[in-house]
C-alpha cells in the first residue's frame, strides 16, 4: 500500500483505520481499492467534461441570423431617416436650404415677378 500514487493516499489510511490489515483478505483489499479507483476515474472524467464543455451559448440558425441582420439594418435606416427628417423639418424655413434654379436664360416680361431669371 506504500507504493500507491499520491492521489491514493487517503484510501489506505481509511482502510487501515476501518479494518485490521492482518485479518483482511487480499480479495477484500483488492475490491476496496478497485472501487476507489473507479470513483477517482469518474471524478476525473467529470472534471474533463467540465473543462471541455466551457460556456455553451445558444447557436443561431441561418434564418435567425439573417432575420436579426435585416432587423438591425432596418432599425439603422429608421434612425438615420428620422434624424434627416427632423433636420429638414427644423430648417425648412431657413434660407440656406432654399435651392434656386440657375439663371441660365431669362423669362419673358410677363413672368418677371418670379424670383428666378426674371427682368429687373
Amino acid at each position: 500500500m506504500r507504493s500507491l500514487p499520491s492521489a491514493w493516499k487517503p484510501k489506505p489510511k481509511a482502510i487501515e483505520e476501518a479494518k485490521d490489515l492482518s485479518t483482511m483478505t487480499l480479495e477484500d483489499l483488492t475490491g476496496s481499492l478497485m472501487t476507489y479507483e473507479l470513483g477517482l476515474q469518474e471524478e476525473q472524467d467529470d472534471e474533463n467534461v467540465r473543462r471541455e464543455r466551457g460556456i455553451a451559448l445558444k447557436s443561431q440558425g441561418e434564418e435567425e441570423v439573417s432575420e436579426s441582420e435585416s432587423e438591425d439594418e432596418m432599425s439603422m435606416f429608421q434612425k438615420q431617416f428620422g434624424k434627416m427628417y427632423r433636420h429638414f423639418k427644423s430648417n425648412r424655413n431657413k434660407q440656406d436650404l432654399v435651392v434656386e434654379a440657375p439663371a441660365v436664360h431669362r423669362l419673358p416680361r410677363q413672368y418677371s415677378h418670379l424670383p428666378i431669371g426674371g427682368y429687373k
